[in-house]
């Protein structure tokens, strides 16, 4: 929370305030998304074009509440309690966030319908399509669809960093297991040209319990993203900040 020596008033607002004068930040928490979100002492200058910078420590933050208010909340779930720091820099042409790193502290579960992924790449290098909702033909690209539909993960990192335009990218690594609602164990059947040409022509059920080892590179609005969690929290009532 951010503290002056005295309040403004309509006198010391006309008054020209130095460079270098700065307000200081004390160390602030806030045990709101399940979990404490911390910001660590700041100094944040009086000048209306200078810049400064921070870093958000989260500690077992539950990260659900923030993807459900998201663009993309009603395409995804993610069940996750994270902890990891979060560095950012704020500046007239807006925040920056370089280098922020998450992982998971217990394991969770991730469910993206296909029209929400961007990007996906499994861990046997294999690219989804720029439109993955209708790339229908590639059964091994069906595989990785299928997987992150339904996935309990027993690991889960994620790397965060701003992107041009104003948009986040955030990169997860995630490990785990293909567990659909009702368990899976198909026969399946190869031909030998399938076998040998290692190219599969025919749509295969993912079994239940097939371990999954994937990248998810993707981007959102960050500006978009904090006015609409704030909404969200707006709604449901914040938690108390403790300094």
């Amino acid at each position: 929370v951010a503290s002056a020596a005295s309040p403004l008033t309509a006198a010391t607002r006309k008054r020209a305030v130095p460079a270098r004068s700065v307000v200081t930040g004390k160390r602030t928490s806030t045990r709101s998304l399940a979990g404490t979100l911390t910001l660590r002492p700041l100094e944040i200058p009086f000048a209306n074009d200078a810049s400064w910078s921070g870093v958000a420590d989260l500690v077992g933050v539950q990260v659900s509440d923030l993807v459900e208010a998201s663009p993309f909340g009603d395409r995804m779930d993610l069940k996750a309690k994270v902890s990891g720091q979060i560095p950012f820099a704020v500046s007239p042409q807006g925040m920056r966030i370089n280098g922020g790193q998450l992982r998971a502290i217990e394991p969770g579960r991730l469910s993206i319908r296909r029209e929400a992924l961007t990007q996906v790449t499994s861990d046997a290098g294999i690219p989804a399509k720029e439109n993955p909702a209708l790339d229908t033909s590639d059964p091994l690209s069906d595989f990785v669809y299928q997987a992150m539909e339904n996935l309990d993960f027993s690991a889960l990192d994620a790397k965060v960093n701003s992107l041009a335009e104003g948009r986040l990218g955030i990169v997860f690594h995630i490990k785990g297991e293909h567990n659909p609602p009702t368990r899976t164990s198909p026969d399946i059947r190869l031909s030998w040209r399938e076998v040998v040409g290692r190219k599969i022509t025919q749509k295969i059920p993912l079994p239940s319990g097939t371990k999954v080892d994937l990248t998810l590179d993707t981007s959102v609005n960050l500006d978009q993203l904090l006015a609409d969690f704030a909404d969200y929290q707006k709604a449901r009532g914040s938690g108390p900040v403790q300094p």
